[in-house]
């Protein structure tokens, strides 16, 4: 017995979708994502993904930023605190419900007022997925914290100097080069006096990414070095991502390179500025979110299908085995 096309197909759509892959980090594509509360920020350089927006002063969010004004630029999902005005410089905001607009004034719930400077408009009928937006950043997160490492941080010892991040020489063309550090690496990195510079050594290589997996529930960089090199090349810093997983609390008091994925944390910075996409559970910012966007290409992320679909592929593969058996 020969199979037919419309059961080889249905096997195909069943067993594919057992594994889910994002094509692109959700870094690549916002700015700030904040999935609990925004209680402080300066300026977002781009796209910003809100849930409850606490912070009264005013700020900025699509500053520099060029996007068609349909674009979604700035979402907020939840409680709005009343305040001063916000301000929207690029592409349109979307409230699910209680907003409207007048002219390019919008009033939010809660009667707090926010300006369309770009020429967009306000959106509450678009599907926007905030879910998508919020879980997606723990799939990420917790799928790279999974990779192994293939290169090497390199710290002074006894004597002042630089921490130099030195991706292996051996890195094949469009693989990602994988950094993992100890919560006792990433204290001696971020918090030691011997570290005066913070550097990426890319061994004449062209990684599609640089990833670096920190361990850790709390994370400061208070005291130590600068960044420098390639950390601080716009095409370089873009490649960056900082992945804390297990990060419940960040605190930096100077100019971080490189995004920031830590769906768990709460992160704190008086000063500097984040130079880079950022994506927490909390953010208390004096600083500014500065671009650029994450433009590095990770692994697949492979998500482990609901019970439901795990059925329907195991009765796809007893279904195969059947046929197999009736051919013979």
């Amino acid at each position: 017995m020969v199979m037919s096309s419309s059961v080889r197909w249905f096997a195909v759509a069943v067993v594919a979708g057992t594994l889910s892959a994002r094509a692109s980090s959700l870094l690549g594509e916002y700015h700030l994502i904040v999935s609990g509360e925004l209680t402080r920020v300066s300026e977002v350089e781009g796209r910003a993904v809100i849930n409850n927006l606490a912070y009264a002063n005013s700020f900025n969010v699509g500053v520099n930023y060029k996007s068609d004004p349909g674009q979604i630029t700035f979402a907020i999902q939840g409680d709005i605190a009343a305040g001063n005005p916000l301000q929207l410089n690029a592409g349109s905001l979307h409230v699910p419900i209680g907003a409207e607009q007048k002219g390019n004034q919008v009033t939010l719930p809660g009667g707090r007022m926010l300006n369309l400077n770009g020429g967009g408009n306000l959106l509450t009928d678009a599907k926007f997925d905030y879910d998508s937006v919020f879980k997606g950043i723990e799939t990420e997160s917790a799928a790279y914290a999974a990779l192994s490492a293939n290169s090497k941080l390199s710290l002074p010892s006894g004597q002042p100097g630089p921490a130099v991040f030195n991706v292996d020489k051996g890195l094949g063309a469009g693989q990602a080069a994988v950094f993992s550090l100890s919560a006792a690496e990433a204290d001696a990195l971020l918090n030691s006096s011997l570290v005066q510079q913070i550097d990426l050594n890319l061994n004449g290589t062209s990684p599609s990414a640089v990833l670096i997996n920190v361990a850790g529930s709390a994370i400061s960089y208070i005291s130590g070095g600068n960044f420098v090199g390639s950390f601080v090349s716009t095409s370089a810093t873009g490649k960056v991502l900082w992945n804390f997983t297990d990060a419940t609390s960040i605190a930096m008091d100077k100019s971080f390179y490189g995004s920031v994925l830590a769906p768990n944390a709460t992160l704190s910075a008086k000063a500097g500025a984040l130079e880079g996409s950022v994506a927490v559970r909390n953010l208390s910012a004096d600083v500014e979110v500065h671009a650029p966007l994450f433009s590095g290409t990770l692994p697949t992320v492979a998500v482990v299908p609901e019970s439901s679909t795990w059925a329907a592929g195991a009765a796809v593969l007893a279904l195969l085995g059947w046929l197999r058996f009736r051919r013979a």
